[in-house]
C-alpha cells in the first residue's frame, strides 16, 4: 500500500480532490493524507468519507510541531505553506510507525499513469527527489530551484526521517 500526503485549503479543494481522483484511477491501494488548511476543507473531506482519503487538522500538525505557530505569526500565508512541507510527511510517519514510505504530492498534480513508475526508482534509497529538467529556453528560471518539491518520497528509516528532521529544523 502506498502512502501519500498533500495539503490544501478550500480555495484549492477542487485541485486536491482531482489529485485524489487521479490516484484512484491510476494507483493501487493507497492512503492520501490531506492536511486541511481550514475547517471548510476538513469538513468537506470528512463528509466525503472516501476510501483512502485521510484528513488532518492543521491544529493537530501545529500541536505536534509547536514552532510552526511561531513561524505562522511571522510569515505571509503562502510563505508559511513551505514550512508545512517537511513537517507533514514527518507527522504522517509518526501516525503509523509501520508505514514503509510517505510521498508528498503537490495538490495540483494529476497522474495519467501509476506513480509506481517513479517511486520504483527509489530502490534502496531513503529519499527520492526529482530534478527539474528545464529546456534550454527556460534555463533562466533554474535560479528558483534545481529540484521539484512537488513530488518527494521518504522511506521510514533512520536516513529518511533524519533528512526530514534536518530539513524541518532548517
Amino acid at each position: 500500500m502506498r502512502n501519500y500526503c498533500t495539503y490544501f485549503d478550500s480555495s484549492f479543494i477542487v485541485r486536491g480532490l482531482t489529485l485524489y481522483r487521479s490516484l484512484v484511477e491510476e494507483s493501487a491501494a493507497f492512503t492520501l493524507w490531506v492536511l486541511c488548511l481550514d475547517d471548510a476543507t476538513y469538513d468537506t473531506v470528512i463528509k466525503l468519507n472516501a476510501q483512502g482519503l485521510q484528513p488532518i487538522r492543521i491544529a493537530d500538525l501545529e500541536s505536534a510541531y509547536p514552532e510552526l505557530r511561531n513561524v505562522k505569526a511571522q510569515s505571509a500565508r503562502t510563505d508559511y505553506f513551505f514550512y508545512y512541507l517537511p513537517a507533514l510527511p514527518a507527522y504522517v510517519l509518526k501516525q503509523d510507525p509501520a508505514m514503509r514510505t510517505i510521498t508528498f504530492l503537490d495538490a495540483d498534480l494529476y497522474f495519467f499513469s501509476d506513480p509506481d513508475t517513479i517511486l520504483n526508482e527509489m530502490t534502496a534509497n531513503s529519499v527520492l527527489i526529482l530534478e527539474h529538467r528545464f529546456p534550454t529556453a527556460l534555463q533562466n528560471i533554474r535560479k528558483f530551484g534545481r529540484f521539484k518539491i512537488g513530488f518527494l518520497s521518504f522511506r521510514n528509516d533512520e536516513a529518511g526521517r533524519g533528512f526530514l528532521e534536518n530539513w524541518r529544523s532548517q
